[in-house]
């Protein structure tokens, strides 16, 4: 830091504040986000064949592609197994609660209990932040910035994104919270990063407080950006 009171801050901030334990990753863990880690590596190699598909010049070319594809979705469905039943070996009860909750499915469970293993442990702005949905402001002195989220971990944020597509239109809360952003203006991607954030908090609170999604009751988040 270039800024002498800053930087003196930020040293005391290093001696006063004790180190968080960090949470060890056990072997079924371990192969568990490999095991996912794949999967995502698959559905990149289709998708990306999907878009050459639809660019082919060349029968030949097409022929080849629709071959691929054909033999990515097979990858995808053993790999969909693996991690079925990697999970089911994990033991993990947060797992089976995760699924009960409309746009969550066992590979969406999966990689929240594995790349996120504070879930359901940490408080709630403590959660926001790691999955990167939590709005940080950019002020200096007098000027105001505008709050936009930073940071987190994409790969948990991105399976996030997916089930809360589907939850936005089928879970209650988040659909009239997702209403009511739009309706004063925000954009839709503003919106549902918003209600991302409040889709996490609430999964946080259900696995903490072992209350089911339906029973859950939580006070409206501060939007996730402005």
């Amino acid at each position: 830091k270039t800024d002498a009171i800053d930087a003196e801050v930020l040293a005391h901030y290093a001696e006063v504040i004790p180190d968080q334990p960090a949470l060890k990753i056990n072997p079924d863990r371990a192969l568990l986000r490999e095991l996912l880690q794949q999967r995502d590596r698959l559905v990149q190699q289709r998708d990306d064949d999907r878009r050459r598909l639809k660019q082919a010049q060349s029968l030949v070319v097409a022929d080849f592609l629709k071959a691929n594809l054909q033999y990515f979705r097979s990858q995808i469905k053993l790999v969909e197994q693996a991690i079925k039943q990697q999970a089911e070996k994990l033991n993990d009860e947060r797992v089976a609660q995760l699924t009960q909750v409309k746009g969550i499915g066992v590979v969406t469970a999966s990689k929240l209990v594995a790349l996120l293993p504070e879930l359901g442990r940490v408080e709630s702005r403590e959660i926001a932040s790691l999955v990167g949905v939590a709005p940080f402001n950019y002020d200096s002195g007098k000027s105001v910035g505008k709050r936009s989220i930073s940071g987190g971990r994409f790969e948990v944020r991105r399976a996030l994104y997916m089930a809360l597509l589907v939850a936005v239109r089928y879970n209650p809360a988040l659909k009239d919270r997702y209403e009511a952003l739009r309706g004063r203006g925000k954009v839709a991607k503003v919106a549902l990063v918003a209600c991302m954030r409040t889709f996490i908090v609430r999964l946080n609170a259900m696995l903490k407080t072992g209350t089911p999604w339906r029973d859950l009751i939580l006070p409206q988040p501060a939007d996730a950006t402005q």
